[in-house]
């Protein structure tokens, strides 16, 4: 998997762009790249755009991982608000997984979308 990492934006203080095959490997070798730039902080307003990668070859146990992953940065990542959006029914539904194994684990506020237009609003209201 391929990503991009993109400070400031239309809605966003910080934007994300994967493409590929996804892997809990390279999620997790993103995130920690973001949680050690100077520039992130609490309390930011995260797009995250998977439209161009996809999660179909990854397993429930991959899924798992990946949520426990974020649950052990949980206190390193605090509380974002970050919008995910997917362009396949089958990501969607794998993002649904994920979202629901770290709801109770983390400060995250995430919600999953077919769109960038309906992300980006969403990232906006308050």
């Amino acid at each position: 998997m391929d990503y991009t990492v993109s400070w400031g934006g239309e809605a966003e203080d910080l934007s994300l762009k994967t493409s590929g095959s996804a892997s809990v490997d390279d999620l997790h070798e993103m995130v920690n790249e973001v949680l050690e730039d100077e520039r992130f902080r609490t309390g930011m307003k995260v797009l995250v755009d998977h439209t161009d990668a996809s999660w179909r070859g990854l397993s429930r146990a991959e899924i798992r991982r990946r949520a426990d992953l974020l649950a052990q940065d949980a206190a390193r990542i605090g509380p974002q608000r970050i919008a995910f959006v997917v362009s396949r029914q089958v990501d969607f539904g794998l993002g649904r997984m994920l979202e629901g194994l770290i709801y109770d684990r983390t400060l995250m506020q995430t919600q999953i979308f077919d769109s960038l237009e309906a992300a980006r609003a969403w990232l906006n209201t308050p």
